[in-house]
Parts: C-alpha cells; structure tokens; sequence
C-alpha cells in the first residue's frame, strides 16, 4: 500500500510538473497516526494534514496532535498544516 502511494504521488507531482502550487490534503486514520507514518507522508509532499473529531476520544486526538507537532520538528524544512475538523451539533450554537 505504501509503495502504491509513493508510486502515484510521485507519477501525479511527474504530470503536475508546470504547476506553481499543489495542496495535498490527508486524513489521519489508525495507520497513519503514528510519529514514523506522519513523518513519511511530510516527506511525500502532504501540504494539510486534516483531523475529524468526531472519531476517536479527546485523549486519542490529543495524542493524534502531539505526534503531529513531532513530526512537523523533525522536517523544519517543509510547510504542513493541521485542519481540525470539529464535531456536529454538539459544538455548534444556533
């Protein structure tokens, strides 16, 4: 799966070459919340990095954002940011 990634990562920036500016947004999940995955998709180009607080519990996104700020120290070089994406009505005030 890895390999498949960085294969078509690397076929699309090929084919985008012209392009001044390229978001490329991904959601955290199980398999990729941890330090070393976070650190590899920075290295593929990630641009935002985007967390759904509806799953998980605060402890588990808490950690989720931590991992994340380590990851984004040990590549200083390369611009990520983090889009949070809040919960439903319970947050929300109309």
């Amino acid at each position: 799966m890895k390999l498949i990634f960085q294969r078509e990562s690397q076929r699309l920036f090929a084919h985008l070459g012209k392009l001044q500016f390229l978001i490329f947004f991904m959601n955290f999940s199980p398999a990729t919340s941890q330090l070393e995955e976070m650190v590899k998709l920075i290295d593929a180009g990630m641009s935002v990095a985007r967390l759904n607080l509806s799953h998980g519990s605060i402890k588990s996104n808490l950690k989720i954002m931590r991992q994340f700020k380590q990851a984004k120290r040990l590549r200083p070089h390369r611009t990520v940011s983090l889009m949070i994406e809040p919960r439903g009505r319970e947050i929300r005030l109309s």
